[in-house]
């Protein structure tokens, strides 16, 4: 049988998609394992895999020499987009794409900080960082902006990867939120198999008590949470907004930046407590205050000359 490989974007569930489809061979070994989760919530465990599929992120590691400086242990990671494979890819909604950079904060172990805030100011240019924010240590603010410079470049390496995939038309796509519920799942596995030619067994029940640990996992707990506080600011409906996390904070007051000329959000993460103080700050934002966004590539069509890549 040819190798059918999942790529998917750290964090995106990849090693349970595996042990799903794993699973679900006639021939399994994976039949007796009623709980395939670490304590740490995920699947990084030495399983004893068939060799149908196997799973790796979208990186040719070789390509990106700064990468294995950023990340030694990539060296001798085994992992690597194999072009002889079929590939399935994990993707999200277009509309909700800020879940995949959350999956990221909130679920690829730490290889550099000592936390998932100081992860993203040591990703960052050492230089840029100590010049702009005075020093390099850790701080939740310092990260928001950092996401929001990232965000508003939309030049993440991993990201262009993934758009590169995303256009072979050969490619299975998968979308992520199958994976949360029991009926679209049954129903992707099949798809899963008729694309490929393949025989899997589908067992609902095991699959149906799986997806309740899932959806109890962060940030799969709170997917929709962004878009929902996103379009009650569009639609001016007044909602709680206080609880989103600084990577669903820099990603609507990105959204929001590139839709009212020369607004800047305030820097820092003392953020709203509802969408109705949004739509004021908006709405009210002072004349004297609008100037162009260095963090904006561009402006009017004019290349901004103050604009920051972030150093990503």
């Amino acid at each position: 049988m040819s190798k059918i490989q999942i790529i998917y974007q750290g964090g995106m569930f990849g090693n349970l998609i595996r042990f799903i489809l794993d699973r679900s061979l006639p021939d399994s070994n994976l039949k007796n394992i009623e709980n395939p989760f670490t304590k740490e919530k995920n699947v990084h465990q030495p399983f004893n895999w068939s060799d149908k599929f196997s799973n790796s992120h979208q990186i040719i590691f070789k390509n990106y020499p700064y990468l294995l400086e950023k990340y030694p242990n990539l060296k001798t990671d085994p992992r690597q987009p194999d072009p002889s494979a079929k590939k399935i890819i994990v993707t999200s909604d277009k509309d909700n794409e800020v879940f995949i950079h959350r999956c990221a904060f909130y679920r690829i172990p730490l290889t550099i900080g000592k936390s998932n805030i100081d992860e993203i100011i040591k990703l960052r240019e050492l230089e840029f960082v100590n010049n702009s924010f005075q020093n390099n240590k850790e701080s939740e603010m310092v990260a928001k902006e950092l996401k929001k410079i990232e965000f508003h470049a939309d030049e993440h390496i991993w990201t262009k990867e993934y758009q590169k995939l995303l256009q072979d038309q050969s490619h299975y796509q998968f979308n992520i939120k199958n994976l949360f519920d029991i009926e679209l799942l049954c129903n992707e596995l099949k798809k899963i198999a008729e694309f490929f030619n393949i025989e899997l067994q589908i067992d609902k029940p095991y699959l149906a008590g799986l997806i309740e640990k899932i959806k109890k996992i962060a940030p799969v707990d709170t997917i929709d949470r962004c878009g929902i506080v996103y379009r009650a600011i569009k639609n001016k409906e007044d909602i709680t907004c206080a609880e989103l996390d600084i990577i669903e904070q820099a990603w609507i007051e990105v959204l929001l930046e590139k839709e009212h000329d020369c607004v800047l959000f305030p820097f820092g993460t003392n953020w709203f407590s509802t969408t109705k103080q949004i739509n004021e700050f908006l709405e009210r934002y002072p004349l004297y205050l609008k100037h162009m966004n260095p963090r904006l590539p561009w402006y009017n069509n004019i290349k901004n000359p103050f604009y920051l890549t972030g150093k990503l």
